[in-house]
């Protein structure tokens, strides 16, 4: 994949996040081809939007480019959200 289809797919994911549109965020994001840290952080960040905190936790234990401070942030973001969760 060219880097301005990756850049071009990113964009695009985002506007739909800002739009609150999870379900299309995620299939863009998941259509990108070899899917760099960010991507896989994005895609975790939509399935834990979407309350889904056990695929977002999948999503941070792939076998990927994703680097460990993009895993750990989609940790601690799951654990934020459970932390809240319970607090309500």
């Amino acid at each position: 994949m060219a880097y301005r289809d990756l850049v071009r797919g990113w964009h695009e994911g985002i506007l739909a996040m800002d739009k609150g549109d999870w379900d299309s965020a995620l299939k863009i994001f998941s259509s990108i081809e070899e899917p760099s840290s960010r991507i896989y952080f994005n895609i975790g960040c939509v399935h834990l939007l979407r309350g889904n905190r056990e695929e977002a936790l999948q999503v941070s234990k792939k076998k990927s480019k994703a680097s460990q401070k993009y895993r750990k942030g989609i940790l601690c973001s799951v654990s934020l959200y459970l932390g809240k969760r319970k607090g309500s």
